[in-house]
């Protein structure tokens, strides 16, 4: 799993890579139809990421492979 600690190396290294707008917006519209989407802090309660920052990365996933 693409985790924050990589994806602040990457973001440091400048070698993140990013998925289009349109990717971002999709996934976030996934995620916020999920029922472990915390609303109010905007994070999965499964793997406690803020979702807007990680829907952004190329190489993040969903962990119930929903994206």
């Amino acid at each position: 799993m693409y985790t924050a600690a990589d994806a602040i190396k990457d973001t440091v290294l400048f070698s993140a890579e990013f998925v289009p707008q349109q990717v971002r917006k999709i996934r976030i519209e996934i995620c916020s139809g999920c029922k472990k989407f915390r609303k109010m802090t905007r994070t999965c309660q499964d793997c406690g990421c803020q979702m807007d920052l990680k829907a952004m990365y190329a190489k993040s996933s969903c962990p119930d492979e929903k994206w």
